[in-house]
């Protein structure tokens, strides 16, 4: 009797628990309301449109899909927080479908879309930094197959773009240069082969950048300000995760004109793509008593690291004939390990170099 009431207990328990546990889970999942309009360019509201909720880079509906009204308008009441596409399909023929690519669902949010009319789709969306700061400036190429190119835009001050072309396959190229002062890679390429335009795609780019940290001190552990960081050439990577199922063929990025500087605390960020190396170089200021040093650095992640400026050092000697002749005129050449020349001098008359 005793044991059938301790297994009757712990029965109770179990099942407290465990129901006990999937209800909290449901009552405090994070759902929020996803809501807009639809309307043509000429802001005229669109009805009977169908607006699906998708998991990213499917068709699956992730809640029962709903229909625009008179006023064009659509409500989810309850969309659990996370990444969507938003897709808009017109009940009729004269426009186009448009999808909304990887979008983030925090909080109550309002999403409106301008359908246009069919034939032509349009490609837009924004760029952004690492940090989700809008890029201005920075190119957004299509190329036909046959690599001659097919449409170019770019960013404005909030970072949008907006393409207009023929439904097909395209070479998608983004490409920033000179961005000297922000959150983002000085320069950069993201190379998406084959991407398919079927109908009218929103699609926003966060650059998928490493934050690179160098702090630069002296021998002592002093701080140095002022030094120059860039990097020897644009290193590729492949298969770049850019995020909304978009995936880079390749991927580049560095600082050919360097970086700003250190500052007071010795310290400078770069950005840069992951999944490869770079030889980075530090150019100490005009009049400084160190040597410019180069450091090979891996970024996989996030990147903090130290270098020690040295003071330069003196290699110097003669060179003379196998009969003890002066000779004039020859090079003596020092390299890094990369391959990269370090210095070079030229023998004088006596056969000095230094």
């Amino acid at each position: 009797m005793f044991k059938k009431l301790s297994y009757f207990l712990i029965s109770i328990i179990f099942l407290t628990f465990f129901f006990g546990f999937s209800f909290s889970k449901s009552v405090f999942a994070a759902n929020y309301q996803l809501s807009g309009t639809v309307t043509d360019n000429s802001s005229n509201a669109i009805s009977g449109a169908t607006v699906h909720v998708y998991n990213v880079g499917s068709t699956t509906d992730v809640t029962p899909a709903v229909t625009t009204n008179s006023s064009g308008s659509y409500v989810f009441s309850i969309v659990s927080e996370g990444s969507y596409d938003i897709q808009v399909v017109p009940s009729g023929s004269g426009f186009n479908p448009v999808l909304a690519v990887n979008q983030q669902i925090s909080q109550n949010t309002v999403l409106n879309f301008v359908l246009t009319s069919a034939g032509t789709l349009t490609f837009s969306g924004h760029v952004y930094g690492p940090l989700g700061d809008p890029l201005p400036g920075q190119l957004v190429y299509l190329y036909f197959p046959n690599g001659t190119q097919a449409a170019l835009a770019y960013t404005d001050n909030s970072g949008h773009y907006s393409i207009s072309a023929l439904s097909g396959s395209y070479r998608l190229l983004y490409q920033g240069r000179d961005n000297y002062g922000r959150n983002a890679p000085e320069s950069y390429g993201i190379t998406v082969n084959n991407y398919s335009l079927t109908q009218d795609t929103i699609y926003d780019l966060t650059l998928p950048a490493k934050r690179v940290v160098m702090h630069v001190q002296d021998a002592s552990g002093n701080p140095v300000s002022g030094v120059q960081l860039g990097t020897s050439s644009l290193n590729s990577t492949s298969n770049l995760d850019c995020g909304g199922g978009v995936i880079a063929t390749s991927a580049t990025s560095g600082y050919p004109n360097n970086s700003g500087g250190t500052d007071a605390s010795g310290s400078a960020t770069l950005w840069l793509f992951p999944n490869t190396s770079y030889s980075i170089r530090l150019i100490p200021p005009s009049g400084s008593p160190y040597t410019t040093t180069t450091v090979d650095v891996q970024v996989n992640g996030d990147v903090d690291q130290t270098v020690v400026l040295q003071k330069p050092l003196t290699f110097s000697g003669h060179v003379y004939g196998p009969l003890g002749d002066p000779l004039p005129g020859q090079l003596v050449y020092l390299y890094f390990p990369n391959g990269t020349q370090a210095a070079l001098a030229y023998t004088d008359n006596s056969g000095h170099y230094s």
